[in-house]
C-alpha cells in the first residue's frame, strides 16, 4: 500500500505540474493567471503531498546580453520569432460563409474577423480587475481551460518523414537495436554502473538480425583480454559487434590493435563517460581519445538521432571499407535521455544490411608485417576518409534526406570568428550563437582518420580566429587542427593561418551550458584571448570567468521545462509516473520531448531522485547535453521538504 500511495501522489502532482506548464504566460502578462495556477497546486497539493513552483520564462530581452549577440541579424530574430509561431490550424483556410450558405465575400470576412477578434480581447463582465489568460504561442488556439480529452485528439501540423519510424526511446536503446540487426554476435561489456549500455541488447538474445540469421548477445568481463572473443568471432566469418562503456576500451586495446592489424570489420559503439570521486556520471571523453591511436576509424555522434544514424553508418563503413569502426557518443546524458528518434524501420534497415553485405571468406589473409601494415593504412588515409563522406551521401535517402558531412559548419558563410568542437558540446555551442553574424561552429564528424582537406573545405575563407574545444588532457582536436592549417593542403589553398586559441572542457555535474559557451565566445573576441583555457569541473587559474548571469536553459520560446524532486523510495514510481507523462506528450499531443531520471545511487532511501521533462512542437531543438536549469514548473514532494528543513534547523 505505502508504494501504491506514493504513486498515486507523485501522479497527482504530475497532474498538476503539468496542467500548471500547460497554463503558463509570458512573464510579462502571466503573473495574474500564474497566481491563479499557484492556488489550485496548492489545493491540490494538499491532497497529493506534493507542492508546486512556478518559475517565470524569461525572455532574452531580461537578461544581460554579450557584445557578440549584439550582431545578431534582426531579421533572423524576426524568423525565430515567427518559426515560434506553430499554427494548429489547415494550411488552407476555409471561406466563411452566412447563415443561407452564400459565401461571404472578402470584405465582409475581414469584418468578420475583426469582431471575434475585438470579442476575444474583451474582459467578461463582473471581472473588471481581473486579466483574460494569455495563450502561449505553442499552444493551440482554444480556450486555455480546455479538457485534456480535447487535446489530445488535436495534432500539429508536421511534415512526416519519409521511411522512418518515429520512436520515444534513447541513444543506448536505439544503437543496441542497430547493431543486433546488423550482427551475427553482439559483445557487451557493462561498466560499473547498474544501467550499463547494452542492457537492452541482452532481451534480443536468439533473435534474428535484418538478414534473418540468429544473432546471439553475450555479456562479458570487463578484463584484460577479453577483446579476444571479438576477435575470434571476426575471424571465423562472422558479423561481430561490442557495445562497450569507454571505461571497457583500455582493457581491450590489445584487441584493438589486432583487428586493425587485420583489417576486420569490427564495430564498436562506445558510450563515453567518467564517474568522479562521488560517483557521479560526466561527460567525458579521455578514454575514447586514449585509443584513437589503435588504427580503428572513429566517428562521433552528438544527439540521439545521430546515435541511432551513425550506428548504421558505422556498420556500413565497416564493411565497405573492411576496417574497424569505432563509434562514440555521450554517455552520462544523451545514451539515457528519452527523446524523439526517427528510426529506420525493420523493413529498410533488412535493405540496407542486404546491400552492403559482403560476407568475405571466413578464413583470414595472410598476416602481414606491422611495418607494411602502418604504410598501407598511412596510404589509405585519404582514401578512407572520401569513402565516409561517399557513404554518408549514399545514406541520405535511407536517414530521411539528411545528408551528414565529416565537418559541418553551421552559421554565418562570412564568420571571422568559429568554434570547433565534437560531440555533445558542438549542439550546444551551435544552438547559443544561431543567428550571430560574427560566430559559427564548426562539428567534427570523423576524428580518425583525420582530412586536413574536407576541414579547410568546410571552413568559411573569411575565419581569423579559431577556438578549438577539447574534452580531454591531451587536447587530439587542437593537434589535428594546428596541423591543418600549417599541411601541404593548406599552403596549396593559399589559406591564412587563423589565430588559434586551446580550450579544454573538464567532466562537471550539469554538463556543457550555453553560459559557458557565452565565456568561451567572449574569450575569443577579446583583444588578448587566453590561451590554453579551461571550462567545466574545479576552479583553476586557466579557468575562464562564467557569467552566471547568463540564460543557461538555451530553449527557444515555445520549449517548456518541468522537473521533479522526489525521496529515493520513490524513485521507481517517479521514473514510471514521468515517463508515463512524457509518453503521453509525445504520442498524443504530437510534441518533441525528452525525458531522464536520476538519483543518487549510494545514498539509499535518504537520497534525492530527479525527473526532467523539455517539450516543444514538433520541429522544435531541445538541448540534449546539459540538465535543465531554468524550470518552467518544478514539483518537489511534501515529505523532502519537511526533511530538507529539518536538515536546515539542525
Amino acid at each position: 500500500m505505502g508504494e501504491l500511495d506514493g504513486l498515486l501522489q507523485l501522479a497527482g502532482g504530475l497532474l498538476v505540474g503539468g496542467y500548471a506548464l500547460f497554463q503558463l504566460t509570458r512573464a510579462d502578462g502571466g503573473d495574474k493567471s500564474a497566481k491563479k495556477t499557484a492556488a489550485k497546486g496548492q489545493d491540490d497539493a494538499d491532497g497529493s503531498r506534493v507542492v508546486v513552483h512556478h518559475h517565470h520564462h524569461y525572455h532574452r530581452g531580461d537578461e544581460p546580453v554579450s557584445e557578440w549577440m549584439s550582431a545578431k541579424d534582426p531579421n533572423v530574430a524576426e524568423a525565430e520569432a515567427r518559426a515560434a509561431q506553430v499554427s494548429w490550424q489547415a494550411n488552407v483556410p476555409t471561406p466563411a460563409t452566412h447563415e443561407d450558405g452564400v459565401v461571404a465575400t472578402e470584405e465582409e470576412d475581414e469584418e468578420e474577423k475583426h469582431s471575434k477578434a475585438a470579442e476575444d480581447r474583451a474582459i467578461p463582465a463582473g471581472n473588471d480587475d481581473e486579466e483574460p489568460d494569455v495563450i502561449p504561442a505553442w499552444m493551440s488556439a482554444k480556450d486555455p481551460h480546455t479538457r485534456v480529452e480535447e487535446i489530445r485528439t488535436t495534432r500539429i501540423q508536421t511534415k512526416p518523414s519519409a521511411n522512418l519510424e518515429h520512436r520515444f526511446a534513447s541513444a543506448s536503446q536505439t544503437v543496441s537495436d542497430v547493431a543486433v540487426a546488423f550482427s551475427d554476435n553482439v559483445f557487451v561489456y557493462p561498466g560499473a554502473r547498474s544501467a550499463f549500455f547494452g542492457a537492452e541488447a541482452t532481451a534480443q538474445d536468439a533473435s534474428h538480425n535484418a538478414l534473418g540469421h540468429t544473432v546471439r548477445v553475450q555479456v562479458m568481463e570487463t578484463r584484460a583480454g577479453a577483446g579476444d572473443a571479438v576477435v575470434g568471432a571476426l575471424s571465423n566469418g562472422a558479423k561481430a559487434t561490442a557495445l562497450v562503456s569507454s571505461a571497457s576500451l583500455k582493457e581491450m586495446l590489445p584487441s584493438m590493435f589486432e583487428m586493425a592489424h587485420q583489417r576486420l570489420p569490427a564495430v564498436f559503439h562506445a558510450s563515453a563517460y567518467s564517474v568522479n570521486e562521488d560517483l557521479a556520471i560526466l561527460q567525458d571523453l579521455s578514454e575514447v581519445m586514449a585509443v584513437r591511436d589503435a588504427g580503428f576509424a572513429l566517428l562521433s555522434s552528438g544527439t540521439a538521432q545521430e546515435a541511432h544514424d551513425f550506428a548504421v553508418l558505422a556498420h556500413v563503413l565497416a564493411e565497405q571499407a573492411s576496417s574497424p569502426f569505432l563509434h562514440f557518443f555521450d554517455g552520462a546524458r544523451v545514451a539515457h535521455q528519452s527523446s524523439k528518434v526517427a528510426t529506420i524501420p525493420a523493413a529498410a534497415l533488412e535493405k540496407v544490411a542486404a546491400k552492403y553485405a559482403t560476407r568475405a571468406a571466413a578464413a583470414v589473409a595472410s598476416p602481414t608485417s606491422l611495418a607494411g601494415f602502418e604504410a598501407a593504412s598511412h596510404r589509405d588515409t585519404p582514401h578512407l576518409a572520401a569513402v565516409v563522406q561517399q557513404t554518408m551521401k549514399q545514406l541520405a535517402p535511407t536517414f530521411g534526406g539528411k545528408t551528414y558531412q565529416l565537418f559541418e559548419y553551421v552559421g554565418s558563410p562570412s564568420a571571422e570568428a568559429v568554434i570547433i568542437a565534437l560531440g555533445s558540446i558542438a549542439h550546444v555551442a551551435e544552438q547559443t550563437v544561431a543567428g550571430s553574424r560574427n560566430i559559427g561552429v564548426l562539428k567534427v564528424r570523423l576524428i580518425k582518420p583525420w582530412s586536413a582537406a574536407h576541414l579547410l573545405e568546410a571552413l568559411p575563407l573569411s575565419v581569423r580566429r579559431v577556438c578549438v574545444l577539447d574534452q580531454s588532457d591531451s587536447t587530439p582536436l587542437f593537434a589535428e587542427v594546428a596541423a591543418s592549417f600549417h599541411s601541404e593542403t593548406a599552403l596549396e589553398r593559399g589559406a591564412v593561418a587563423p589565430l588559434l586559441v586551446g580550450g579544454r572542457v573538464l567532466p562537471c555535474s550539469g554538463g556543457f551550458s550555453p553560459a559557458v559557451v557565452h565565456s568561451v565566445v567572449s574569450n575569443l573576441l577579446a583583444d588578448r584571448p587566453q590561451p590554453n583555457f579551461v571550462v567545466g569541473g574545479t576552479r583553476t587559474a586557466s579557468s575562464l570567468q562564467v557569467d552566471i548571469g547568463v540564460d543557461s536553459s538555451a530553449a527557444s520560446a515555445s520549449t517548456r521545462q518541468l522537473v521533479i524532486y522526489a525521496g529515493s523510495a520513490l524513485q521507481t514510481q517517479l521514473e514510471h509516473a514521468s515517463r508515463l507523462l512524457a509518453d503521453e506528450i509525445a504520442a498524443e499531443v504530437g510534441f518533441s520531448v525528452q525525458h531522464l531520471t536520476s538519483s543518487d545511487a549510494y545514498a539509499g532511501d535518504s537520497g534525492v531522485a530527479r525527473a526532467e521533462l523539455r517539450f516543444a512542437p514538433d520541429g522544435a531543438k531541445l538541448p540534449e547535453a546539459f540538465e535543465v536549469a531554468n524550470a518552467d514548473v518544478v514539483i518537489i514532494e511534501q515529505a523532502l521538504i519537511g526533511s530538507v528543513g529539518a536538515t536546515a534547523a539542525a
